[in-house]
């Protein structure tokens, strides 16, 4: 370049061109029913944009358009899709959102999408779905429990255990599950006796308290999603029953006290009073 004096001066432009604008928006990954958001907006996925420029950089926001019936319930920051707070999450009221996705790259090009975002069909259970022997409050034996899915379900070998709660131990069961009314599948449990003496030789728990356990992360429905036994969303719990004193899961009605002995010394003798006609009513059998 020359001035006026005719001095040339060497000068060197960076300019940006980039003819190519980002032709994808995409989403990878669902959110678990009943997740819990009171916190504060809560990750979802990452957002990737295809562009054939390479090393390019993009910017996202939600847009208004076709496919943006749920733009309301989320938030973007940088590249994260965030579930905003205090949206509740309910596979069985809505099984996926949709939103509306602009990508930019950096002089300007841009791109949009609708994504959908699905929601998983998490295994809910509660204290309600486990019946004791036949559903009635008898406690003079204690011989089986059922566990009702509403779902179909697998289960792995260690997924559940029965404690005694006075001492922690194991006590030993036989584990077979069914399937009724189209898909629901019922776990039935029998007490195995051995040399642990928590089971008597007809196949009932002795006398004490009882915890049934289940790890919710081997509790599995068809498409392998595990049990949430809190309604947070979370699959990685422990479901407890027996853990409180309404639960009922005790040998002997009068175990009222959730330890696995008479609550008070009056009821000494109506205890033994009733062991000796169980034992009597066993001999009889």
């Amino acid at each position: 370049m020359a001035n006026e004096e005719g001095e040339t001066d060497e000068r060197s432009f960076e300019v940006n061109y980039d003819p190519f604008a980002p032709t994808a928006v995409l989403a990878y990954g669902n959110i678990h029913e009943n997740v819990d958001t009171s916190a504060g907006p809560l990750f979802v996925t990452h957002l990737i944009a295809e562009d054939e420029t390479a090393d390019d950089s993009h910017t996202f926001e939600l847009v208004a358009g076709d496919g943006d019936r749920d733009n309301g319930a989320f938030k973007i920051t940088g590249n994260q899709l965030r579930l905003r707070q205090g949206v509740d999450v309910d596979f069985e009221t809505q099984d996926h959102y949709t939103i509306r996705v602009r990508t930019t790259d950096t002089v300007g090009n841009w791109h949009e999408d609708s994504l959908t975002i699905g929601v998983n069909d998490l295994i809910e259970r509660s204290k309600d779905a486990i019946t004791i022997n036949d559903g009635s409050s008898q406690r003079s034996r204690v011989t089986s429990l059922t566990i009702r899915f509403d779902q179909s379900v697998t289960f792995g070998e260690d997924a559940i255990r029965v404690i005694r709660r006075d001492s922690g131990a194991e006590v030993p069961i036989d584990v077979t599950s069914r399937t009724a009314d189209g898909d629901v599948t019922l776990v039935d449990i029998h007490f195995k006796p051995d040399d642990t003496y928590a089971v008597d030789p007809w196949g009932s728990l002795v006398d004490g308290a009882y915890e049934l356990n289940i790890d919710g992360s081997q509790i599995l429905n068809d498409k392998r999603f595990g049990l949430d036994v809190r309604g947070n969303g979370r699959t990685d719990e422990t479901f407890r029953f027996g853990d409180e004193a309404a639960d009922d899961f005790f040998r002997l009605r009068l175990f009222r006290d959730f330890s696995g002995n008479c609550p008070e010394r009056r009821f000494w003798r109506h205890c033994c009073d009733v062991r000796s006609e169980d034992a009597s009513e066993r001999g009889q059998a």
